[in-house]
């Protein structure tokens, strides 16, 4: 897949106003209209989650829970069409700040492969501890509540089948992660693979 950096109208790293700051969003592009609206969601990070340490946290966790949200609207009927899309076993998505692992793993309760592990691996160590956000995006729809937590390293997940996929199933993992560290709000929104049977 092809790894495509979308510039927010400032430059990355400096904010109206001198501030510091820089939103990194990684993934393959399938149409003009989401490079657009990623473009715009960037800026609006930039302004609302990156505008410094006096901004309330609740203002900032807000703001991202709806990039989230926006992202996940935005983009939620788009799957890939013209590429076969992978399995998910042993699949590995790179973005621009790190990269994205799901397997399909072994669940002892239903003694059968039926619960999805998902890593978020930030490349920078010092942007690891942060705060995460991510949905579950089964089929272009968003599943389940948005997940919020507080890490001091990278996020390990898991979504079972008793939380309602099926195989075949197009799964897609959502998150963004702020970093106070280095003032960075990685996105992770345009990968995509199909649960399939080990």
């Amino acid at each position: 897949m092809d790894v495509v950096r979308v510039v927010p109208r400032c430059p990355l790293g400096q904010l109206p106003g001198g501030r510091t700051g820089g939103v990194v969003i990684g993934g393959a592009e399938d149409s003009s209209k989401r490079h657009e609206h990623a473009g715009h969601m960037a800026t609006f990070l930039d302004m609302l989650t990156l505008g410094g340490a006096r901004q309330p946290t609740l203002l900032r966790r807000a703001a991202v829970i709806g990039a989230v949200a926006a992202l996940t609207f935005a983009g939620g009927g788009a799957t890939a069409q013209a590429a076969t899309v992978p399995p998910c076993i042993n699949y590995s998505h790179a973005e621009e700040g790190g990269h994205i692992e799901i397997d399909l793993r072994f669940d002892p309760k239903t003694k059968r492969n039926t619960t999805l592990t998902i890593f978020l691996f930030v490349n920078d160590p010092a942007g690891a501890p942060g705060t995460y956000t991510w949905t579950n995006i089964l089929n272009g729809k968003p599943w389940g509540s948005p997940h919020f937590e507080l890490k001091d390293n990278n996020l390990h997940t898991v979504f079972r089948q008793e939380e309602g996929w099926v195989f075949g199933d197009h799964y897609r993992f959502q998150a963004t992660h702020y970093s106070p560290a280095t003032r960075t709000t990685y996105i992770a929104a345009y990968n995509e693979c199909v649960i399939t049977p080990r």
